[in-house]
């Protein structure tokens, strides 16, 4: 959970929180498209390079490249158990690697 934090270092939440964010603190969609807007522009990346979505699939596609199984990844995302979705999120990094014809002798 990305939890917003004012120009003061008061982190949403929590006392002397003063914005405008959820009960709980987590930042808005919009807050966070926001930062990751201004972050990959100052990287020089553009504005439009990165989204959210940019990051949702990053981490889905590292920790299944890494090992972790479709559950996991699943329940730790926010997908439900046998998601189609998060399938979708799941990015073909290496085609030839990641192949399931591998080793058929095709």
């Amino acid at each position: 959970m990305l939890r917003g934090i004012d120009r003061h270092g008061h982190i949403a939440g929590r006392p002397g929180w003063a914005g405008n964010a959820s009960a709980d603190g987590r930042m808005s969609g919009d807050g966070i498209a926001r930062v990751i807007k201004d972050t990959a522009a100052r990287a020089g990346l553009g504005h439009t390079a990165i989204r959210g979505h940019s990051l949702r699939a990053g981490g889905a596609t590292g920790a299944y490249l890494g090992g972790a199984d479709l559950v996991s990844i699943g329940r730790h995302g926010g997908w439900s158990d046998g998601s189609n979705a998060l399938l979708r999120y799941i990015r073909d990094v290496d085609r030839w690697q990641k192949n399931p014809m591998h080793g058929a002798g095709l």
